[in-house]
């Protein structure tokens, strides 16, 4: 026989089974239930927040939103969750200082869950320290040899190698980290909604650093197009470059310098960077070069070492 379960608050339940002529004998079945912490990591991170902190347990839910986190008075946002594992990020809410605070996990918002830490489950607890690191500016340039734009971020107190939780998000979205050191860390621009952006956010291990990130312009121009040959008219092209993006009103066009004239006869911008391209009848002739045209300014391939990325043959 089975029987579908739907939850009920932690604690040890008599199960009894019932038939149509009644009870079934035998001795009775204990149920227990419970949602717990087993670990907790990091255990200790930023005053300012931003720390990424991996809980294990059981009996957690698959939606964000069934066991909402607090590190003492602050939340922690949920980035990831299943059945036996919560990941969630610290927001501070007010000034923090150095301290200790309770870490609490609640089911269905209503229940705290019961702590396995501790030799009297008192060591469900998260240690904020200042922050070691500190950053002091981010700038973006085009990388030839890996033909993408590549944002730098600097500062002091970096962890060295710490690719893995060395983290750049811009407009929400996460950009790719390629390395770290003490007073460096690179990342791949991977998305953005515009041609700049104010909301940055940046991670170590321990959370946020010291400082501040307040604005990245991401410059213009060519890196890429996509099929690099085509009919003389009609071909469809994907377009890779710099400095559009979905929030902008810019009209964007690849620009055929042998002709002199516009070579898109329609254009859909499909992401920050990237548009497709329907093209007008015209001759190709081989290694055609092409500028990028936001609105009325020309831009030409940002990849001088292989500039045959930004031609049609």
């Amino acid at each position: 026989m089975t029987v579908k379960f739907n939850g009920a608050p932690s604690d040890t339940y008599v199960v009894y089974v019932k038939g149509p002529d009644g009870y079934v004998g035998g001795p009775s079945l204990n149920l227990q239930t419970i949602i717990a912490i087993d670990t907790v990591v990091p255990a200790r991170g930023s005053v300012l927040g931003g720390t990424l902190v991996t809980i294990t347990g059981n009996h957690y839910g698959t939606t964000a939103t069934d066991n909402p986190v607090k590190v003492g008075d602050n939340y922690c946002l949920i980035e990831e969750t299943s059945e036996f594992e919560i990941k969630c990020r610290i927001a501070i809410r007010q000034a923090t200082v150095p301290s200790t605070a309770d870490i609490i996990v609640f089911a269905k918002t209503s229940e705290e869950t019961v702590c396995r830490i501790g030799t009297a489950g008192d060591g469900c607890v998260f240690e904020y320290e200042a922050s070691a690191s500190t950053v002091s500016g981010i700038v973006a340039a085009f990388d030839e040899p890996s033909n993408k734009i590549q944002l730098t971020v600097s500062g002091t107190g970096f962890i060295d190698t710490d690719v893995a939780n060395t983290e750049l998000w811009i407009d929400g979205m996460k950009q790719e980290t390629v390395s770290v050191d003490t007073t460096t860390a690179i990342f791949n621009l991977v998305g953005a909604r515009s041609i700049d952006s104010s909301d940055i956010e940046f991670y170590t291990a321990e959370g946020s650093p010291t400082g501040e990130l307040p604005y990245i312009a991401f410059g213009q121009g060519l890196v890429s197009v996509s099929p690099s040959t085509g009919s003389s008219g009609g071909t469809l092209l994907t377009v890779s470059g710099v400095g559009f993006g979905t929030d902008n009103s810019e009209v964007v066009n690849l620009y055929h310098v042998l002709s002199a004239q516009n070579l898109c006869s329609s254009v859909e911008v499909t992401g920050y960077g990237t548009f497709t391209c329907q093209t007008i009848a015209l001759e190709i002739i081989n290694t055609d070069v092409l500028e990028l045209v936001v609105d009325s300014a020309q831009s030409a391939c940002l990849n001088t070492v292989s500039p045959t990325d930004c031609q049609l043959t």
